[in-house]
């Protein structure tokens, strides 16, 4: 039984599709942060805020587990591309980590709206970044380009 591959270009939107579900969801959150007293941690801006932690821990771990291995071997900078992914998930998880200990204890540092505020536009800002970086359809193209070296 042969089993299926998804092309690069496929890959690469999978995840920009994913981008996409995560700033509607980022947007969504920063609009609830608007309405509401943030002055407390609301249980349902909590559960809000836990979500969308969530489903970027997630992201990343599928992205990672993807493009690490076709970004490696998609053209001569493979491997850098790879590293400097690597750097930006180290500050990717360090941010979602501290976001997370912010949760914990809601009152710690002023107020709590604006610190979210702040992460989702970082979440938006990191996404474009990515979508830049890692995600460019010209890197991860089906199409193989040949330099004309090799004959």
């Amino acid at each position: 039984m042969e089993l299926y591959e998804p092309t690069p270009s496929q890959i690469r939107m999978r995840y920009v599709r994913e981008h996409e579900r995560l700033r509607e969801a980022a947007s969504g959150l920063a609009e609830q942060v608007r309405a509401c007293d943030c002055s407390e941690l609301r249980a349902p801006l909590a559960q809000a805020i836990g979500t969308l932690l969530e489903q970027l821990r997630a992201h990343l771990e599928r992205e990672d587990a993807a493009l690490g291995p076709l970004l490696s071997d998609i053209d001569a900078w493979g491997p850098q591309r790879v590293e400097r992914m690597r750097e930006h998930r180290r500050i990717e998880r360090t941010r979602l980590a501290e976001m997370i200990e912010r949760l914990a204890e809601p009152l710690r540092e002023g107020p709590l709206g604006a610190q979210v505020l702040r992460f989702v536009a970082w979440i938006e800002a990191d996404l474009a970044r990515e979508e830049r970086e890692e995600l460019d359809g010209d890197v991860l193209r089906d199409s193989v380009v040949v330099d004309g070296l090799d004959g």
